[in-house]
């Protein structure tokens, strides 16, 4: 379905590509696929995953960068966030590495919690390009793949965590995810006026 908002947008603004593709009534890409297509057209110098239900802070985009800076990497995502449950109208946060020493979690139980949530993938476009590291054709852990090619091409090294305590982004839980999140703390309405995302 075409997006009349999104046309408005980038028909003012000649750094946004909108595309709307029709692949038929029984076909539709995969978010993999529809990932690649978006990481192929880029021009800019870095490629930040957004999920469309999820609240960003201004302060995302610098934050993420200078992180990634900071630690000498290509890539970076959160290994913890704040999010909002609609059902419950309570917010939360949710630290993977917390969740994985309180589990007492081995590292490659915990993989899966620290590297698989694309809604705060950042990373550098060149190298992508360069080792022709593409998403794979489909819906699901199609992220964690993503990652684990970067890692495998780039190194460990090439990866990094940035641990949110600011409020950058607010994951919202609406009860349809494809991806399991849940709270470690809730956090006080009040907390929350406090964050980056408000």
């Amino acid at each position: 379905r075409s997006s009349d908002m999104f046309r408005h947008i980038a028909a003012q603004d000649d750094r946004l590509v909108y595309l709307r593709f029709r692949c038929g009534q029984t076909t539709e890409l995969s978010i993999g696929s529809k990932r690649n297509i978006a990481q192929h057209i880029a021009t800019g110098d870095y490629i930040a995953n957004f999920d469309d239900d999820d609240v960003y802070a201004p302060t995302y985009l610098s934050t993420m960068i200078r992180s990634m800076f900071e630690k000498s990497a290509a890539f970076v995502t959160l290994s913890s966030w704040y999010f909002f449950d609609i059902k419950s109208g309570r917010f939360g946060f949710f630290d993977a590495l917390e969740y994985a020493r309180v589990k007492n979690m081995r590292e490659k139980d915990i993989d899966g919690w620290l590297w698989g949530y694309g809604f705060s993938y950042l990373h550098k476009l060149q190298p992508a390009l360069d080792r022709k590291i593409d998403y794979p054709d489909q819906n699901m852990e199609e992220d964690i793949k993503y990652i684990r090619a970067w890692k495998q091409s780039l190194g460990d090294h090439c990866t990094v965590l940035h641990f949110d305590d600011l409020g950058i982004v607010c994951h919202t839980l609406h009860g349809r995810n494809t991806s399991n999140s849940f709270a470690l703390w809730e956090v006080p309405r009040e907390n929350v006026h406090d964050l980056e995302i408000a």
